[in-house]
């Protein structure tokens, strides 16, 4: 009985070093198996192996999108949603776009009132980080 745990065990380890875990953002369905696999009762270690991610990917996404009641799958995944259509939204400002920014700069504005103008007037929806980033990149 101890041989074969021990020799499971053995084998899981040299299974994870052998297997190259590259990350990747985790899939839908792969949330859903860890769901699974935690009330099944496995631990971070055990879930990682069978999803075939690394233990730390387990364990930021069972610590990022945890909610008043825990972690839930579907809740996981809408939060990760939502971070994604944030940081979408900074990308793919044109040069025409941050030139608005960086004349309302000169006109003595800090990046922070120069993004809420833009939003207000409903021109740009820049991040107060972006435009200050933008500033710092470009000297100001």
């Amino acid at each position: 009985m101890v041989e074969s745990i021990v020799s499971e065990l053995l084998e899981r380890s040299n299974k994870r070093s052998s297997d190259e875990k590259h990350y990747q953002q985790l899939t839908k369905e792969q949330r859903y198996q860890i769901y699974g696999l935690r009330k099944a009762g496995f631990n971070q270690t055990e879930t990682a192996d069978e999803v075939n991610v690394n233990e730390s990917t387990v364990c930021r996404e069972l610590r990022r999108n945890r909610g008043q009641r825990g972690w839930r799958p579907k809740q996981a995944q809408e939060l990760r949603d939502n971070r994604c259509q944030v940081y979408n939204r900074t990308k793919g400002f044109g040069r025409k776009d941050w030139n608005k920014v960086d004349g309302l700069i000169r006109q003595d504005m800090s990046p922070e009132q120069a993004s809420a103008r833009l939003e207000l007037e409903g021109e740009l929806s820049i991040r107060r980080a972006s435009t200050s980033t933008f500033t710092l990149t470009n000297g100001q």
